[in-house]
């Protein structure tokens, strides 16, 4: 949002100047039909307050876990709600003392409320979801929200995800949703069974030959044929995220994972099996089950382990641009 000051203008960046430049560089469509915008946590709560004062401009929205109050009016913030937002940061955006009406003009249910015909003419699609283990307690503002847009007819998707924390490994299944979300509001029909199977099986393959040159060492192959960089690589818990900016950069974490996995007595993974979701046309998410064995074939432990792609789809084929580790589990865990 843009700051009551002015000293900071991010609305104004990503309407007028971050989406004219996405959509002229790399030839997006303009209309309000091809159009997207969600977000997670913060986002998610910047995506439904530029959705709502702007339907005109959007398809449709998708927040997760968005950090919104349960409440109307500044004033009747309750300490629960405002733990992870101190003064200060309430008074650098919305002014010191904070403009309680610029406050309200920007809280995604309060516009929902003012603007509540205006959302059901859009015919902007809606959804948002929050975890009830929650942690910062965003389940109150996302059940807040809901129940506004029952009462004022504004249709929405919403979805209370049991026992998801605000940052879990249920993330990335829970952005797989919102993302299918998403491409079935693109969709002029919805994709049929057979178009969904024949993707899933070129997901298949192209999971099952990266396995392969994995176990036959290939990081030149893998850097050049499965990921696609600039991507993204992590594991659970883990603060040192690794970003590989170029195919070299690749090549050499592949290399440097070989070294370490060596010293373990790695010798070949198996797959145990995949879990893939479609998202449209060109993108899929594959959660994948696979154990790592040692010469004599026994399991390194855990036993099992599981990862979490996000893949693209590109004229060169199906690529990896997200791989996220699930945090280190016992095998009876597992």
């Amino acid at each position: 949002m843009d700051f009551r000051d002015g000293s900071e203008k991010w609305e104004t960046l990503i309407l007028k100047e971050l989406l004219p430049e996405l959509q002229s560089k790399y030839g997006l469509r303009k209309d309000q039909r091809g159009t997207l915008i969600g977000g997670y946590s913060m986002g998610g709560m910047g995506s439904l307050r530029i959705a709502f004062k702007h339907p005109d401009r959007f398809a449709a929205v998708a927040a997760i876990a968005p950090s919104i109050e349960p409440v109307y009016k500044f004033n009747d913030i309750q300490p629960v709600d405002r733990t992870h937002r101190n003064d200060g940061i309430y008074e650098k955006i919305f002014g010191d003392p904070v403009d309680q009406d610029y406050w309200q003009a920007n809280h995604p249910p309060a516009i929902a409320r003012d603007r509540s015909k205006i959302l059901i003419a859009s015919k902007m699609k809606i959804y948002f979801e929050v975890g009830d283990a929650d942690r910062l307690g965003f389940y109150r503002g996302g059940e807040f929200l809901h129940r506004l847009l029952l009462d004022k007819g504004v249709k929405h998707e919403y979805r209370l995800v049991h026992g998801a924390d605000h940052n879990d490994t249920s993330i990335p299944a829970r952005l797989s949703d919102a993302v299918q979300f998403l491409g079935r509001c693109l969709e002029d029909r919805e994709t049929t069974d057979t178009a969904t199977s024949q993707l899933t099986k070129e997901v298949k393959a192209h999971m099952e030959h990266y396995v392969e040159l994995f176990n036959n060492e290939q990081a030149e192959a893998i850097a050049g044929e499965i990921y696609l960089a600039p991507v993204l690589i992590w594991k659970s818990g883990d603060e040192n995220q690794s970003v590989a900016l170029t195919a070299e950069e690749i090549h050499e974490q592949f290399n440097s994972t070989y070294k370490t996995f060596k010293a373990n007595g790695w010798n070949r993974s198996v797959i145990h099996g995949m879990d893939i979701r479609i998202g449209g046309e060109d993108l899929a998410f594959v959660d994948m089950r696979f154990s790592r064995l040692m010469a004599d074939g026994k399991p390194i432990p855990p036993d099992q382990r599981t990862w979490s792609y996000v893949l693209v789809k590109r004229e060169s084929g199906w690529r990896i641009i997200s791989a996220h580790g699930q945090s280190a589990a016992s095998s009876e865990a597992n």
